[in-house]
């Protein structure tokens, strides 16, 4: 290792040995005292850091104490994710070297130009004159895939960039390194990658992970270049710094004290749940936060659904092609709260249908409004009211079996067309089970549903399901109509809960979804608002659901109920607040005083806030493009110390 630091020792002579003293001195000597250069007896810089030698091996190298073994990475995965690498950057006793070398796009497109020619002239060989099918699948895919990329590098959208990636390990024993080789190997497989030993060039490959400038050669079967566009090369970056920030997600913003770039995933499986709370006054800029987040979580798949008290959503799902649910007792049903879908069954691995399970919670529905009008069933009403709900579904054929909630196809429909395969069948509404009461004697309870009906004043849940959660990524309810009117947003919140969760919650299970209740203070003033909460709080990762309460009062919070539900989310993110509620919140935290101090200052603006995730904690900045900032109407920001995306 050493050869090539020596060279220049070399050439100013040969070391000078120690002055000799007493009376031998000037016996024995090659040189007289007086060819010794006092200016060459001073050791060489690169003394300081060098190891006392080094010894080759095929797979390995000893540098003093310790051991060395330089890898390359073969293969990268297809889809390249941020913080992908993120475990082999902050691995103790890993480094790792990326080397970029950017093309010119001239030189890139006339080769994928050429490329693509051979393709198409394959293609028209094999599959147009031959007749052969066996390629062409392939060779379709592989002249789409080319065209692609040479149009955007072409056009100048993007660029393409040679990779190249080393990693060492180093260890203090053989068998230390074997070990930690092996847990490595084990984690970049883990990811889809492939790292292979540069057998025989450990020395060269050494040379490469030094700060000399020295770049693997091209074409040489030792090193591997990979070919990836900017977005791919951006994912080489050791982005996320080690003490705070996730290794994938959605970009958040910047650390205020690094400027390093933060990710969050609420979906970490290292996280006891997935649940995040939002503090912070009005003008804090929580609103635009929530809205940014939701966004970033559609585009990874995740469908945001949002229970909106102030009305500031209804813009959101309109632009990006959601669904706008006002809640108004003047306008049509939109949904049916007696929807029923199908669980899942741990026990038995399998879907079934709860219809006792869904009778209980319809009539705890109706008996909770009923009361909280002044109206308390006995008994015998809520006995009468479970057996015609259950009645109903027995009618339409609905069993625990989840096919029993379809009609067959082929069938004809009330419009006279024909069904093609199964569809859903029609559900009862709270006309049809009062309906029922009355025919069963039940004349009480049903005068007090008659309300709550298509000619009541309350009957806007009153209808068939005209709503289907499957056709967008965001779904806003919007509660401002019901606002003034304390029993109304009562039942309403209470009807549009129910329908939650058997919608979205038990019938996409598979699918994430992000459930925002915004200003979650308001409905932990009602007992059954806050059970809800508690219980998505609990349940929602069973699910994939998870819960995203934005507030600007922490009192409420402070409650009981306020203080589990803030127990099941451990992501927070504390902006701007008043000292008071800021207290109060820390004592919740436990955080410092720092903290504390830096969510009541003037210093923290519009997006600053505190990121807590169970127990870490950093200040950071949540940043907008400006695409996203024209996206959603905003006036453009003033210059960041940040920079800008």
């Amino acid at each position: 290792m050493l050869r090539w630091l020596k060279r220049s020792q070399r050439s100013k002579g040969k070391e000078a040995g120690p002055p000799a003293v007493g009376a031998d001195a000037g016996r024995g000597m090659e040189h007289d005292p007086e060819d010794l250069d006092p200016l060459e007896n001073v050791p060489a810089p690169f003394r300081l850091v060098s190891p006392d030698g080094i010894e080759l091996a095929p797979r390995h190298v000893r540098l003093g104490d310790y051991y060395k073994r330089v890898y390359i990475m073969r293969i990268v995965p297809e889809y390249l994710d941020v913080g992908w690498l993120d475990e082999l950057w902050n691995a103790p006793g890993v480094e790792v070297c990326v080397y970029l070398v950017p093309p010119p796009p001239r030189s890139v497109t006339k080769k994928l130009t050429r490329k693509m020619v051979e393709l198409t002239s394959q293609y028209n060989l094999e599959v147009v004159k031959r007749g052969s099918v066996t390629n062409k699948p392939e060779l379709e895919i592989a002249i789409e895939e080319i065209e692609g990329l040479r149009r955007i590098i072409h056009g100048g959208e993007d660029r393409m960039i040679y990779a190249c990636l080393l990693v060492s390990i180093t260890a203090r024993t053989e068998e230390e390194l074997r070990l930690r080789c092996q847990q490595v190997e084990d984690a970049v497989a883990a990811a889809g990658a492939k790292l292979e030993v540069i057998e025989f060039w450990q020395e060269e490959a050494l040379r490469h992970l030094m700060p000399f400038g020295m770049v693997p050669k091209g074409g040489l079967k030792r090193y591997q270049y990979h070919n990836l566009l900017t977005g791919g090369a951006s994912t080489l970056m050791p982005l996320l710094t080690a003490d705070f920030s996730h290794a994938g997600g959605i970009f958040w913003g910047f650390n205020r004290h690094t400027r390093a770039p933060v990710f969050v995933d609420l979906w970490r499986p290292d996280l006891m749940n997935s649940h995040m709370f939002i503090l912070g006054r009005s003008g804090s800029g929580k609103t635009v936060t929530t809205m940014l987040m939701a966004l970033r979580q559609a585009v990874r798949g995740v469908m945001a659904v949002f229970l909106d008290v102030e009305g500031e959503y209804f813009k959101l799902a309109r632009q990006f092609g959601g669904f706008h649910v006002r809640l108004d007792p003047s306008a049509e049903p939109v949904f049916n709260p007696l929807d029923i879908r199908p669980e899942w069954d741990e026990y038995e691995k399998r879907e079934y249908v709860d219809v006792p399970g869904k009778v209980r919670e319809v009539a705890a529905l109706l008996e909770a409004v009923l009361e909280n009008r002044g109206e308390k069933l006995d008994v015998e009403g809520v006995t009468a009211l479970e057996e015609a709900l259950k009645a109903e579904y027995t009618e339409r054929g609905i069993t625990r079996d989840p096919e029993s909630l379809y009609h067959p196809g082929g069938e004809k429909l009330p419009d006279g067309t024909f069904a093609v395969g199964k569809h859903y069948k029609r559900m009862p509404t709270l006309s049809d089970v009062a309906a029922r009461l009355e025919r069963m004697g039940a004349e009480r309870v049903a005068f007090l549903l008659r309300p709550f009906l298509r000619t009541g004043t309350l009957g806007f849940f009153d209808g068939e399901t005209k709503v289907d959660p499957r056709d967008a990524r965001i779904l806003v309810f919007d509660l401002k109509a019901v606002e003034k009117d304390a029993f109304l947003r009562f039942y309403a919140t209470q009807v549009v809960f129910m329908w939650l969760w058997e919608h979205l919650v038990k019938g996409r299970r598979q699918q994430r979804k992000l459930l925002v209740v915004d200003e979650a203070w308001t409905f932990l003033r009602h007992a059954n608002s806050a059970t809800f909460l508690l219980n998505g709080t609990k349940r929602g990762r069973k699910y994939n659901t998870a819960m995203v309460l934005t507030t600007q009062s922490f009192r409420d919070f402070n409650s009981e109920e306020g203080r589990n539900i803030l127990a099941q989310c451990p992501t927070c993110f504390l902006m701007r607040t008043e000292p008071a509620e800021a207290k109060m919140v820390g004592a919740a935290l436990n955080l410092s005083e720092g903290c504390i101090d830096f969510i009541t200052r003037r210093e923290c603006g519009k997006g600053d806030g505190i990121l807590y995730v169970e127990g870490e904690v950093a200040a950071v900045h949540f940043d907008l493009a400006e695409w996203e900032r024209e996206l959603l109407g905003l006036q453009p920001a003033e210059p960041s110390q940040f920079g800008t995306l």
